[in-house]
C-alpha cells in the first residue's frame, strides 16, 4: 500500500509539473505576442457617417475617435488598412472623418460593411453554402491537394460498400450526408458518430460507393467543413459460440 502511494505521489508531481511547464510556455509565448484585438472597443457608426460630435469634445469611447487606430476590419486589405491609419495618425480624427473624397469613402465603407449589414450576409451565405469566402478556400485548398495525392483504391473485396468519413464537425448532419452521398448511388445507412466525429455511409450497390470514391476524394466540404474520405473496412467474422465438452457422469 505504501509502495502504491508513493507510486500515486509521483505521479501526480509529474503531472503537476508538466502543467507547470505548460503554463510557462503558453504566458511566454503571450508575453511575445499578446492578442487583446477581440476586446477592442467598436467602431463609431456617428464616425463613419461623418456625424459624430462627441469625436469633436474628445469624449467619444470608440474607435478611432479613443485614439485607437487600429481596424482588424480591414485586415484583408492591409493596404487600405495602412493608409487609413497614416490619415488619422497625420489629419487626425475630425479630418479624416469630414473628408468627402473618393478614397476616404471607400475607406469609410470597407470598414462599415464588416461592422454592419454584410456580416449578417456572410452569416447568410455560410447557411445557403453562397458566395462563402471560407467555404471557396477550403474548396481550392482540397482541389489542390487532390492534384497531388493518388485517387482512393476499392478494396479487392467487392462486398465492402461502405464509405468511411471523417472530421465530421456537429454542424453536418445525417441529412447532409444522405443528400450529398445520395448524388452517386442509393443509401443504405448513414451512421453518425459525434463523439469520433466520423460517420459510415454503406451504399446498397458498390457501384454507387466507388462513384463517391472517386468523385468526392480530397473535395469533400460540407457546411464549411473538409472531411476526409477512405474505404471502410471489412466486417470481422463472428466467433464461433463455445460448445460445451460432454463429460461423463462421476
Amino acid at each position: 500500500a505504501a509502495g502504491g502511494g508513493a507510486g500515486g505521489g509521483g505521479k501526480a508531481k509529474r503531472k503537476e509539473g508538466a502543467t507547470t511547464a505548460q503554463l510557462l510556455r503558453m504566458a511566454k509565448a503571450r508575453q511575445q505576442s499578446p492578442y487583446y484585438r477581440r476586446n477592442k472597443t467598436k467602431v463609431c457608426t456617428f464616425w463613419l457617417c461623418g456625424r459624430c460630435d462627441r469625436v469633436l469634445r474628445s469624449d467619444c469611447p470608440y474607435r478611432p475617435c479613443n485614439g485607437d487606430f487600429d481596424f482588424p476590419e480591414l485586415d484583408r486589405a492591409p493596404e487600405l488598412k495602412a493608409k487609413v491609419a497614416g490619415w488619422l495618425r497625420d489629419e487626425g480624427c475630425v479630418a479624416v472623418m469630414t473628408r468627402d473624397d473618393d478614397e476616404a469613402k471607400e475607406a469609410r465603407k470597407a470598414i462599415s460593411g464588416r461592422i454592419g449589414g454584410n456580416i449578417e450576409g456572410d452569416i447568410k451565405n455560410r447557411y445557403y453554402g453562397q458566395g462563402d469566402e471560407h467555404a471557396e478556400h477550403l474548396v481550392r485548398r482540397a482541389e489542390e491537394r487532390a492534384g497531388s495525392e493518388p485517387p482512393l483504391v476499392p478494396p479487392q473485396d467487392a462486398t465492402i460498400t461502405t464509405l468511411f468519413v471523417g472530421g465530421v464537425a456537429p454542424e453536418v448532419t445525417e441529412g447532409d450526408l444522405r443528400e450529398t452521398f445520395g448524388a452517386h448511388g442509393e443509401i443504405e445507412s448513414v451512421r453518425v458518430v459525434q463523439d469520433k466525429r466520423c460517420a459510415f455511409v454503406t451504399f446498397k450497390r458498390r457501384e454507387g460507393a466507388e462513384d463517391a470514391a472517386k468523385e468526392l476524394h480530397n473535395l469533400l466540404v460540407i457546411n464549411g467543413c473538409a472531411l476526409r474520405l477512405q474505404w471502410g473496412r471489412p466486417k470481422a467474422p463472428a466467433a464461433a459460440p463455445a460448445t460445451a465438452q460432454w463429460m461423463p457422469p462421476p
